[in-house]
């Protein structure tokens, strides 16, 4: 008869997250979770370390969630250019162009793939381009695609 035992996980798994504790039988956390370093034995101890690294983890995701709910509304007013230099018909604006451009224009650093285009950017015009931050904070930034001589097209 097999008898249920408690153990914390390493880490992320489909179990779930890092530091929760679960009851599992005894065999599956001798013969698997423990060998593999998937999960330790529940002590007080190990308890204790892992309700204070839920607790960091907390605190370090608030900072985090609060940076960039201040980078988002500072995106929020920024209009982007982005001059067709070299006068192509076809241009073709990717997601690193508008992340460089979001650099020089605000000296913040976006990763590329952060930015959602959902829409082909290859043409003169004014496009709308979301920027997920984290997965509760996305904002949105104008980008104005214009050619380097003074004859601009209007549309999307």
């Amino acid at each position: 008869m097999s008898t249920k035992i408690k153990c914390i996980l390493t880490g992320d798994s489909i179990l779930g997250a890092k530091d929760t504790i679960l009851s599992v039988k005894r065999g599956y956390a001798r013969n698997f979770l423990f060998p593999m370093n998937l999960a330790i034995p529940a002590s007080k101890g190990n308890i204790k370390n892992a309700e204070e690294n839920k607790k960091q983890r907390q605190k370090k995701l608030a900072k985090q969630r609060e940076e960039a709910v201040k980078i988002a509304e500072k995106l929020e007013k920024v209009v982007l250019e982005y001059k067709n230099e070299a006068n192509i018909d076809k241009i073709s604006i990717t997601s690193a162009d508008i992340a460089e451009l979001i650099t020089k224009t605000t000296g913040q650093d976006i990763n590329k793939k952060n930015i959602n285009l959902n829409e082909k950017i290859d043409k003169e015009g004014e496009y709308d381009v979301q920027i997920n931050l984290l997965s509760d904070v996305n904002t949105h930034v104008k980008l104005i695609v214009k050619s380097s001589s003074n004859k601009t097209k209007k549309g999307k």
